[in-house]
């Protein structure tokens, strides 16, 4: 076993044994406990996205920079002999006006050109783009009214097939969506563009108002996408905080306590959905994933980190997030323990070889089997170093028996291609949502939080699928006003 911090520390400060021999069984335990307060507040006060949960917002300033820095060897910005990049020149039939010649009239030695002079080569093109005077197109409906002779009943023509109620059109509905949806404004924001920009008088309830429309329009497409998402074999899980300030989740009874919201995601080289529950346990998992409770065995992949939400998967489905243990390995390597922190660094230095093998297979260098091979020792010295681990303090114990429990869930992408061993799919999916929480503050109700689901998963797998957003948007607008069937996410 690995010697006690505190007889460590009495050691360092050179306090003599025969003074801790002599200092009495209760001054003994005290001392213990108020050590062990001091390591658990150090270790706290330590934590940083480096190695935690933490994000990087949260960091420090006497936080040191990351364990690795990877760096191209080259100073930041455009680099020499960097070939440029500018807007293509569009065809003169595409200029608003006609090409406007503009000829040199002096040299810069002092020679005048005369205006009907010969001149050189082909002319220089440079062309200026710009946006006209933006108006608003208003169509007025005249809905008529009729007395019935047989009742006496007056009654008003009905708004033709396709024409909102809402006073704003397909257009500018699928504009203010993508305002809060994708750039992830705030609703009085999105009103102060509008008018500024637009000419158009939109208030924050109106933006609201038409929130709910889209909602209702992504209802459908949204379920579909869901339901193709479930069928794919390799799935990426997260979640991260996500306030919603009123009302339960659907089909929940009330109660006056409300627990704390979260924001779920699950991701597919394909698609992107997101869920938004009070809760972060086991059957908000299973939803997202759409597996009964009753389901205990699992075929398809899923990377997740290792909350205990996702433990009632198969060890042969799920595969662990070793950005996420490198962290974990990071912590043990700066605990006070001796042999805790030779432990941790020698994960570390095993971490470094497992994505020094994973890139190389990424970049096309070594096939799915000569990595599988190459990590093979790897895979031999994380075993035997998280069994050393029992030998050092509790905290370092306790996390090397849980990943010797999870041992087959670290490997699973050497056994099964097209398996990532990191999460950074469903991180980066995170992003999205965390940006909007932190932008507006999350959602007042659970109607704010649907559209916040649907809003988001259909941005992040039109950004994936390569369609423009807007244009969907539109589409989902008006087929959602004339009754027809939204265009699907997923065509292939």
């Amino acid at each position: 076993m690995s010697t006690s911090p505190a007889v460590l520390y009495l050691a360092e400060h050179e306090v003599p044994d025969e003074d801790w021999a002599n200092t009495p069984p209760s001054v003994r335990r005290a001392f213990e406990t108020l050590w062990q307060e001091r390591e658990r507040l150090r270790e706290q006060t330590g934590q940083s996205s480096r190695n935690s949960s933490l994000p990087p917002s949260k960091d420090r300033l006497q936080h040191k920079k990351p364990r690795r820095a990877r760096t191209a060897g080259r100073k930041p910005g455009g680099q020499r002999g960097h070939r440029g990049v500018t807007r293509p020149l569009v065809p003169p039939e595409q200029l608003a006006t006609p090409p406007i010649v503009v000829t040199p009239t002096a040299c810069p030695c002092g020679h005048i050109f005369p205006a009907d002079g010969p001149l050189t080569g082909a002319p220089g093109r440079h062309q200026v783009f710009d946006i006209p005077p933006i108006a608003p197109l208003i169509t007025e409906y005249q809905l008529e009214h009729a007395t019935c002779p047989d009742c006496g009943q007056v009654t008003r023509a009905p708004l033709p097939p396709g024409v909102p109620a809402l006073t704003l059109g397909p257009n500018v509905q699928a504009l203010i969506t993508l305002l809060t949806g994708q750039y992830h404004l705030a609703k009085r924001a999105v009103s102060t563009l509008l008018r500024q920009v637009f000419g158009l008088a939109v208030s924050p309830a109106s933006v609201i108002a038409v929130e709910q429309a889209m909602s209702a329009a992504l209802l459908s497409p949204v379920a579909t996408l869901r339901a193709q998402v479930e069928q794919a074999p390799v799935k990426h899980l997260d979640e991260s905080g996500w306030p919603q300030r009123r009302e339960p989740d659907p089909g929940q009874p009330a109660t006056d306590t409300l627990k704390r919201g979260w924001l779920w995601s699950m991701t597919t080289p394909a698609a992107t959905v997101y869920l938004i529950r009070r809760s972060r346990a086991q059957h908000v998992a299973r939803e997202l994933l759409g597996v009964a409770d009753a389901v205990t065995d699992y075929q398809a992949i899923v990377v997740t980190d290792r909350h205990g939400a996702y433990n009632w998967l198969p060890l042969h489905a799920r595969q662990l997030c070793w950005a996420h243990l490198d962290r974990d390995f990071l912590a043990i390597s700066e605990r006070s323990d001796p042999t805790a922190q030779r432990i941790g660094t020698a994960l570390l230095a095993q971490v470094d070889r497992l994505f020094q093998g994973w890139r190389q297979y990424g970049e096309g260098l070594i096939t799915f089997a000569d990595m599988g091979r190459r990590l093979q020792p790897v895979r031999a010295a994380v075993a035997a170093l998280l069994r050393e681990g029992h030998h050092a303090d509790a905290k370092t114990q306790t996390v090397c028996h849980n990943l010797r429990q999870l041992e087959p869930a670290l490997w699973t992408f050497l056994r099964v291609e097209g398996v990532e061993p990191t999460n950074n799919p469903a991180e980066r999916s995170q992003r999205r949502g965390v940006m909007k929480r932190d932008r507006t503050f999350g959602s007042q109700a659970s109607a704010g939080s649907r559209y916040v689901e649907r809003i988001l998963s259909v941005i992040a797998t039109c950004r994936q699928q390569g369609i423009d957003a807007l244009t969907y948007l539109t589409k989902a607008s008006v087929a959602h006003w004339t009754g027809t069937p939204a265009p699907a996410l997923i065509t292939g």
